[in-house]
């Protein structure tokens, strides 16, 4: 039984210090990764704070406040059209509680009037909402090409 002690302990340890060391050492096994993309300025939904949310008047304005990267999130109607919209539910928006995959395009109901923006409480901006169908999908282009955009789906 000692004769095994011999060989067990100084393996255990060995393997418990060359862990530790790997452990507060990791650059040593692991290159440090390179992002693909850095960002400082992300507009969330367009910077939906400032403007109406997911409209290309917040878009613009967020690019024009020099961001960086510009998120939106789309979702698909039942007859397949792409909407860009933060809810899949439509209530917050329109005050009809149905969502956006129960209906087809044409089906879809119009912006309220006024939105509350949900940043502060209690203020609201008038909306003025402008329909747009596109037979592709376009990618916000500007004078910026360095606006990079995050499409959540």
């Amino acid at each position: 039984m000692s004769s095994y002690m011999y060989y067990l302990l100084p393996a255990i340890g060995g393997y418990t210090l060359t862990s530790l060391f790997f452990l507060k050492n990791p650059q040593l096994l692991h290159k440090k990764k390179r992002t693909a993309f850095y960002a400082t300025h992300i507009s969330h939904r367009g910077g939906g704070g400032e403007r109406i949310e997911n409209t290309m008047e917040a878009f613009t304005n967020a690019v024009d406040c020099g961001t960086e990267l510009l998120e939106l999130d789309c979702h698909l109607t039942r007859d397949g059209h792409v909407i860009v919209s933060h809810d899949e539910n439509l209530h917050r928006q329109t005050g009809r509680d149905v969502d956006v995959s129960d209906l087809n395009l044409e089906e879809l109901p119009l912006y309220k009037d006024r939105l509350e923006v949900t940043f502060y409480d209690g203020e609201s901006l008038s909306v003025s909402v402008q329909v747009c169908v596109c037979a592709s999908v376009c990618v916000y282009q500007r004078e910026s090409p360095s606006v990079c955009v995050c499409v959540s789906v």
